[in-house]
């Protein structure tokens, strides 16, 4: 035995005693680090298990936006907690988006599998009341019909967990115990589901929302489609109502005032407009007393060409719209007793719109229009119709009026024939007893025949004076007569100087018997006219007697001439009366005499001027009044400069 001394053995005591408490303390140490690694690795464990049922409740998702989807959802959600805490029991109600009872899905308990089955809503609602953990076995249910429920079914403990948007409630998530601890078990998945189910909740009722929006968008589009559509078609029908009615326009305007093509081209637009199978014009003929068929119409043959109605017969839809100017329409002619049903089955129509031909309430016509279908026409047609009806009324009118004036002129033009050849005849007739007379009268008063008694030559005086203004008024006739009736100018080059000089010696000594003054004002180098020498020089004499007639005592008259380049101007001016300002543009007309001519006694028979009107017509020149300087009475006439030779 090895002995130790006292230091030795204290020294030894002392590192058995350091050894055990090292000993000691990583013994103690390692334990505890155990410990720890457990629970780190039991938490990791719990961990994953939270996201593994984290990710297969996002998993499970959701199909559809309707309480059943949510309600498959809930099925599959307690399936799979069930499976995590199978110690529980489990509840899933959700609300009904559409109203009525809730639905329930149970798990576990008495019934081993899922169970499905509606809910009573008033114990949903006294269940959103509260959420929180509940002891059944102590009254607690007393207080909610929604535990006493869930106690009646068997559970002692519950969970109760409220899920949906803020503000509302749309489900409620129940879990009770079967076995010790069940609950602490599910805790963590319940509040996971709470979570996703508050956010699917909320999806949906999104969802639903714009489901709600989109449908109601969708019906709005719908009935605004409808609405464009009804419209297009009411624009393309207003479209074709417009090109029928300009076609109309330009087929008046290409035909002018002919009736006839015009209106074969207007029932030609009508028949193709309303694609009608007859369009028909009848025009009243007043002398019969009956509506006849114009021969431009359309869908008549043969003798139905001939088609005539009489204003008697009041079965006929066409008379009765051309005597009370009301436009009338049938679906089914064939069988309607308000039409002559005979006549429309002869033509094969059914559908028939009648309109009247009228204007300013005076009825010309009517546009009878059929279709062989039944109900073929509608209202827009006929009104359609009665604009179309109203311009070709003025078509119809415009050709009546035409008709009669050329009816008229025909008349006037025989009458005026017969009055030319009665005023030809006629003054062929005085001129030459005329002439008989001026000469046996003028023989007594030269006294060739024996001497006349002073009373007797004062007495043939005044005769052979009114036989000479007879004679001037048969030459007159004559000569009207001759330039009305065409005769044709011999146009030559005349020197209208000398023709002017030629005039003025042949009145002058008549200026001066009458104490009157005639001035002459043409330059000496005048250039030549065409015309015929005896008619100009006629216009002439004509305008040099009227300023003699109606200048008084020491008057004066002036005979101009002015070179205006392709013309050449004459006038005559006087200073005599005047003409009346109302009076002046009828100066020209055949027999006007002034109104104020008794202020110098002016005789003639008012032909004078007409016949220089139609002289100077006749050389294509012009001849007017020009009355604008004051005191002074001026015509005018321009004949065509003759060519350089």
């Amino acid at each position: 035995m090895i002995e130790l001394t006292p230091l030795e053995f204290g020294v030894c005591l002392g590192l058995t005693a350091a050894t055990f408490a090292f000993a000691a303390y990583w013994y103690m140490r390692f334990f505890r680090v155990l410990d720890l690694d457990r629970k780190a690795r039991h938490a990791r464990a719990e961990a994953r298990e939270l996201q593994s049922f984290a990710t297969e409740v996002v998993d499970l998702g959701i199909a559809g936006n309707t309480s059943q989807a949510i309600h498959e959802f809930g099925r599959k959600v307690l399936e799979s907690l069930h499976q995590r805490a199978p110690g529980t029991q489990l509840w899933w109600i959700a609300r009904h988006q559409a109203g009525g009872d809730p639905i329930v899905c149970r798990r576990g308990g008495a019934s081993a599998g899922a169970s499905t089955a509606r809910f009573d809503p008033a114990l949903f609602d006294a269940a959103v009341l509260e959420e929180g953990l509940f002891d059944l076995t102590n009254g607690a249910r007393g207080r909610n019909p929604f535990l006493a429920h869930l106690g009646e079914a068997g559970l002692r403990r519950v969970r109760l967990v409220l899920w949906g948007k803020a503000g509302s409630t749309s489900g409620v998530l129940a879990v009770g115990e079967d076995g010790p601890s069940a609950l602490d078990a599910a805790g963590p998945y319940v509040d996971i589901v709470k979570s996703h189910a508050t956010a699917l909740a909320a999806i949906v009722d999104e969802i639903a929302r714009l489901s709600k929006t989109r449908e109601k968008l969708e019906g709005g589009l719908s009935s605004t489609i409808e609405d464009l559509t009804s419209t297009h078609m009411r624009l393309i029908e207003k479209t074709r109502k417009i090109k029928a009615l300009e076609d109309v326009a330009g087929a008046i305007s290409a035909h002018g005032g002919q009736s006839h093509p015009a209106l074969s081209a207007i029932v030609s637009i009508v028949a193709r407009f309303l694609e009608a199978d007859l369009v028909a014009v009848l025009l009243l003929d007043d002398t019969p007393g009956e509506l006849v068929v114009h021969p431009g119409s359309y869908g008549l043959e043969g003798d139905d060409m001939f088609y005539r109605v009489p204003l008697t017969d009041e079965r006929s839809s066409s008379v009765r719209v051309l005597k009370t100017g009301k436009p009338f329409m049938s679906g089914d002619a064939q069988n309607d007793p308000a039409t002559i049903s005979s006549h429309a089955k002869l033509w094969g129509i059914s559908s028939v719109m009648v309109v009247p031909l009228a204007v300013e309430g005076r009825s010309l016509g009517i546009i009878r229009v059929g279709k062989r279908g039944t109900n073929a026409f509608a209202q827009e047609d006929l009104q359609a119709l009665q604009v179309i009806a109203e311009e070709a009324a003025v078509i119809v009118e415009t050709a009546m009026l035409t008709r009669r004036l050329s009816q008229a002129a025909e008349q006037l033009i025989a009458l005026n024939r017969m009055k030319d050849d009665f005023v030809s005849t006629v003054s062929h007739e005085f001129k030459t007893p005329l002439t008989t007379i001026l000469g046996f009268i003028t023989v007594v008063l030269d006294g060739e025949a024996g001497e006349v008694p002073e009373q007797a030559s004062r007495f043939l005086g005044i005769a052979r004076t009114a036989a000479r203004r007879l004679t001037g008024l048969v030459s007159d006739l004559l000569d009207l007569s001759k330039l009305e009736g065409g005769i044709r100018m011999d146009l030559t080059t005349i020197e209208l100087g000398k023709l002017l000089a030629s005039c003025v010696e042949g009145y002058g000594h008549q200026f001066t018997d009458n104490g009157k003054t005639l001035a002459v004002d043409v330059p000496p180098a005048l250039p030549k006219v065409t015309g015929d020498e005896r008619w100009v020089g006629l216009a002439v004499d004509n305008l040099l007697s009227n300023a003699l007639k109606f200048t008084r005592p020491g008057g004066s008259v002036r005979l101009s001439a002015q070179d205006k380049g392709e013309f050449i101007m004459v006038s005559v001016a006087d200073d005599g009366i005047g003409v009346p300002v109302e009076e002046r543009e009828r100066v020209f007309e055949k027999f006007y005499r002034a109104s104020n001519r008794g202020e110098v006694q002016a005789p003639g028979t008012g032909l004078g001027l007409a016949i220089v009107k139609e002289i100077i017509s006749k050389h294509g020149g012009k001849v007017w009044l020009d009355a604008e300087k004051a005191g002074e009475t001026r015509f005018c006439f321009v004949l065509k400069r003759a060519p350089e030779q």
